[in-house]
């Protein structure tokens, strides 16, 4: 009997450690040419596996919002919120760049223990969370 607990314990901590250790950064990027891994949220969301980091690069274009279904968390470049004399976006060939995303993002059931950081709202964001535990912080919306 303590033979058989301890395999068991033995392969559930190797399972854990496994599945911990397979989290990927995948990165997103809509600019022309594009650098990252995907080009949208829906085809970087659909690579993805529970406990991935999606790294969306800065953009003159806003990504569109889409439904998360899986524990991701979203990363942005930061932002800069007008009045608050802080440059925490990418500039390239003399332009500012930030992290933009639009539409409707939500977070449905599969998504507990997702988080987003780093965004910042273009035109409307609009997030419904149909979730437990996610993490919203350092983001910049208009008021």
């Amino acid at each position: 009997m303590k033979k058989l607990l301890l395999y068991a314990s033995v392969v559930t901590v190797f399972f854990v450690s496994f599945l911990c250790l397979n989290a990927r950064i995948i990165t997103v990027d809509n600019n022309k040419p594009k650098a990252g891994d995907y080009e949208t949220l829906k085809e970087a969301h659909t690579a993805a596996n529970n406990g991935d980091t999606l790294l969306f690069f800065p953009s003159d274009r806003p990504y569109d919002a889409d439904t998360i279904t899986k524990t991701l968390h979203l990363f942005g470049t930061g932002f800069a919120p007008p009045d608050s004399g802080f440059l925490m976006t990418y500039c390239t060939k003399g332009k500012m760049k930030t992290t933009m995303m639009t539409g409707q993002l939500i977070f449905n059931n599969g998504s507990e223990g997702s988080s987003i950081q780093g965004i910042r709202e273009y035109n409307s964001l609009y997030m419904l969370i149909k979730s437990n535990n996610i993490s919203i912080k350092k983001n910049y919306y208009h008021k």
